[in-house]
């Protein structure tokens, strides 16, 4: 509730206690991920993103139809998110992966982490990028996150054209600020994204029918030290359908793009 609190201060403060309920309706708790320092591996099954993942035996990393292994992205030690309100599990870990042609590749094990070891590493020509990405520990904590394209929202509520001006000025105006509350991130889970996304894979009327409105898994972000570049599109954001979360599946993700 303390978040909902904060946001009713910033609601008031810019003249839009007309919209609270609708506003409040539209925010979504987030999970962030703040970069902290780099891992040096002493630790096993704590979130970690970029470098070598902590795995059960007989795990199989992703590989693409050339046989080339997949960039490791992140582990998600969701057991340290527990004392977060989401939808996600409890226990165990999440890993996410990415590879040529942007296809992507999310696994969820329920295992406890003394179950776990760092995986085997692997000659950087193996990879399809052909280079390593550095490891690093992250901070985790839970934020609100309110849309971009809040007048499209508000299409139903007839406002004329004055409010609609004013509505949309105030508006950005609690954004702004919002933002700047929550700072900047490495990455999210379960908020909306920052910036603008659009489809990037060859079937985009698929992703629209069913993709479009579902849940924003992993949001993450290029970034120099860990060694994440993705091509020209900077972000990544992976969907995942709502009924899929819900039931604790992580087998099917899909893969956009975004650009600042």
């Amino acid at each position: 509730m303390k978040l909902e609190k904060k946001l009713i201060r910033l609601i008031k403060k810019f003249d839009l206690e007309k919209y609270e309920s609708e506003i409040l309706s539209l925010s979504k708790k987030t999970i962030i991920f703040i970069k902290d320092k780099k891992d040096d591996y002493s630790e096993i099954g704590n979130t970690r993103f970029g470098g070598y993942p902590d795995v059960i035996n007989k795990f199989l990393w992703p590989k693409n139809k050339e046989g080339k292994y997949y960039t490791f992205l992140c582990q998600i030690n969701l057991n340290e998110l527990s004392k977060y309100e989401s939808k996600l599990p409890k226990k165990g870990t999440l890993y996410f992966f990415y590879g040529s042609n942007l296809n992507t590749n999310a696994k969820y094990s329920s295992k406890n982490k003394v179950n776990l070891k760092k995986h085997n590493e692997i000659k950087i020509d193996e990879f399809f990028e052909e280079y390593e990405n550095e490891p690093y520990r992250v901070i985790s904590k839970q934020i609100l996150t309110l849309p971009e394209k809040i007048l499209e929202i508000f299409e139903k509520s007839k406002l004329n054209e004055v409010e609609d001006i004013n509505f949309y000025v105030k508006y950005n105006e609690l954004k702004d600020k919002l933002d700047r509350i929550n700072g900047s991130y490495l990455a999210s889970m379960l908020g909306y994204l920052p910036i603008f996304e659009y489809e990037i894979r060859d079937h985009s009327y698929s992703y629209e029918q069913k993709f479009k409105n579902e849940p924003i898994i992993l949001y993450l972000s290029s970034d120099f030290d860990i060694g994440f570049c993705f091509n020209d599109y900077g972000i990544l954001a992976l969907r995942i359908k709502e009924i899929d979360l819900n039931k604790k599946k992580f087998s099917s993700v899909l893969l956009s793009g975004c650009s600042s």
